[in-house]
């Protein structure tokens, strides 16, 4: 982990795990990869922090950097079907006289205002089937902890009665809400989860909102069930 400090060397909060390979057989006609599988992607992408990679060769002493979290957005079906291999750039020289690049590009933003928390544009919409892929791997975390998750989603999909939102942010699904109406009076929230990079955004609190707005202009609707799988009891 690399912890960047403030113009008067003092700790800025403000840090990147960083996963390290080096050797040859991390390099390939001189390119640079970071190298893992499933297990590792899965991880990394559960992190809220950023997550970096680096790549040394021992026999010139260069090395690469590559942003593994941007990664992971970007492409979000290779964390369940990969492939599991990541190019750190020519361009992302970790060095001495690179450092200040690689430290720009992770370190927050310090923006001179009043509200404190500022939210990115996004959109929160109806599901499209085009979002499955996304949708599939933004829900990867939680499938172990439910029997036949896989079949049970696919279904969901298909349900024209079980209402579906996501947030957009940049074009990339950040969160997904379900819902679906028991009767009359009551709905059960199905499920709920905003991806690991986009966690502490307050994008959860702007789609938790919006449906409760949706509800709330259903004067029938007296209930909203929400269950939790044992294991996060």
């Amino acid at each position: 982990m690399i912890e960047f400090l403030t113009p008067e060397r003092e700790p800025s909060g403000d840090v990147v795990l960083v996963q390290i390979k080096a050797g040859q057989s991390n390099i390939k006609n001189g390119r640079f990869y970071i190298g893992a599988d499933r297990d590792h992607f899965e991880t990394w992408a559960r992190y809220a922090i950023p997550v970096a990679g680096r790549v040394l060769d021992p026999s010139s002493s260069q090395a690469r950097w590559v942003d593994i979290s941007a990664h992971l957005r970007e492409n979000p079906d290779a964390i369940q079907s990969g492939p599991f291999v990541i190019e750190a750039p020519s361009t992302n020289v970790f060095s001495t006289d690179g450092f200040e690049e690689f430290a720009k590009h992770f370190r927050r933003q310090i923006v001179a205002a009043t509200q404190v928390h500022i939210t990115p544009n996004l959109l929160i919409r109806a599901w499209e089937s085009t979002d499955a892929k996304p949708t599939r791997a933004l829900l990867s975390t939680i499938a172990p902890d439910y029997p036949v998750f896989d079949k049970w989603l696919e279904k969901k999909f298909g349900d024209a009665s079980a209402s579906k939102k996501v947030v957009v942010v940049d074009g990339v699904v950040a969160a997904f809400s379900m819902w679906q109406a028991k009767d009359r009076r009551n709905v059960k929230l199905q499920t709920f989860i905003v991806g690991p990079s986009f966690r502490g955004t307050a994008f959860g609190q702007h789609l938790l909102y919006h449906e409760i707005r949706t509800w709330a202009a259903q004067p029938d609707i007296q209930r909203v069930h929400v269950t939790v799988a044992s294991s996060k009891g």
